[in-house]
């Protein structure tokens, strides 16, 4: 049997949460090097997982 009150109890739910999860999102964006601007790594890792955590560190990100 369909129930409109708990049918829009769950559809104002969703939006709500897609609002709240959209406006959240406005200030993700990715940073961009500067024209000509090149980056030197030194990463002497034979292990993925060690060459990653040794990019993350010298990159600045986690």
């Amino acid at each position: 049997m369909f129930n409109m009150s708990l049918f829009k109890t769950r559809l104002f739910s969703a939006a709500a949460s897609t609002i709240i999860l959209s406006a959240g999102m406005g200030g993700v964006h990715a940073e961009t090097p500067a024209p000509g601007g090149e980056v030197a790594f030194n990463i002497d890792a034979p292990m993925l997982g060690d060459a990653l955590r040794a990019f993350g560190a010298q990159s600045g990100t986690p």
